[in-house]
């Protein structure tokens, strides 16, 4: 019998950050962990909502944080996942909230954390390069909220098939952000599972 880990939980929040064109996401190389495939970890910006801190701004925070990119704008929250994994001798049960953002024209990523590479990467080949689902179902899902809140799709996506990798709540509405103060917490409407 597999002796049972301890459990921590924690929330996440994160962003899926479209150049001003809509044709490339930032996207994080973390060379000194190695994914699935033995190449360098690629993930999406996100990290720990400190207490007393609203999802939105510790997404905004974690992106400045782990990339540099600065005056981004909010464009629509993309809902929430609930993610768990084993690390380092625990199990984790990390819930996701994750939002679409716009970085302003010429934007460059600079003085990132000393772990992550930042860099853009068009839509598709970011969805085959991250090295896990949840964080691909995040870029399916901003694609999306991008086509309805900007009112043209971003190049097409090769489409593979989908893995029941997380628990996943469907995404608002996009005009469920409409023009929301940048200090206002947007609403997401998230169900309790029983």
């Amino acid at each position: 019998m597999k002796e049972r880990l301890p459990t921590r939980h924690y929330t996440a929040a994160g962003g899926v950050v479209v150049d001003a064109n809509g044709q490339y996401v930032i996207v994080l190389v973390r060379p000194d962990r190695a994914g699935p495939d033995g190449g360098p970890e690629l993930r999406l910006p996100k990290g720990h909502v400190d207490p007393n801190e609203g999802r939105h701004q510790a997404a905004m925070r974690e992106i400045h944080e782990e990339t540099g990119l600065q005056r981004l704008q909010l464009m629509a929250p993309l809902g929430q996942q609930t993610v768990e994994f084993d690390w380092k001798g625990y199990h984790y049960v990390r819930d996701e909230y994750y939002f679409l953002m716009s970085a302003p024209a010429g934007t460059e990523p600079h003085d990132p954390e000393d772990q992550f590479e930042p860099r853009w990467m068009p839509w598709e080949e970011a969805l085959r390069a991250l090295t896990f689902e949840a964080e691909r179902e995040w870029l399916r899902r901003a694609r999306a909220a991008w086509q309805r809140v900007r009112g043209f799709a971003p190049p097409p996506l090769e489409e593979e098939e989908e893995s029941p990798a997380a628990v996943v709540d469907e995404p608002p509405a996009a005009d469920a952000v409409g023009s929301m103060d940048p200090d206002e917490e947007p609403v997401i409407d998230i169900e309790p599972e029983e």
